[in-house]
């Protein structure tokens, strides 16, 4: 795990969406964006589309849309970092 990852994961112990982590993060939105994919595709979060449903957002959809969504770490991904 990155230190940019972990400083990610660290701001997802609760429903997030783009603008709070950005805040919270002082990272770039790009940055952010490109960094919550790569956690997806490791199954360290999970995407919600309506702040508490469940969402799979095709690589397509999740560019276009990411701003709308909000982030929340699962389960692997706490245990992951709670492990450093």
């Amino acid at each position: 795990m990155t230190e940019l990852e972990f400083d990610i994961l660290d701001k997802l112990y609760f429903p997030s969406n783009i603008a709070h982590l950005q805040k919270e993060t002082r990272l770039s939105v790009t940055l952010i964006k490109d960094t919550l994919w790569q956690m997806k595709k490791k199954d360290w979060i999970k995407i919600l589309k309506n702040y508490d449903e469940e969402y799979d957002p095709t690589e397509e959809e999740f560019q276009k849309y990411f701003e709308n969504y909000h982030y929340i770490a699962t389960k692997k991904g706490l245990m992951l970092h709670n492990s450093k």
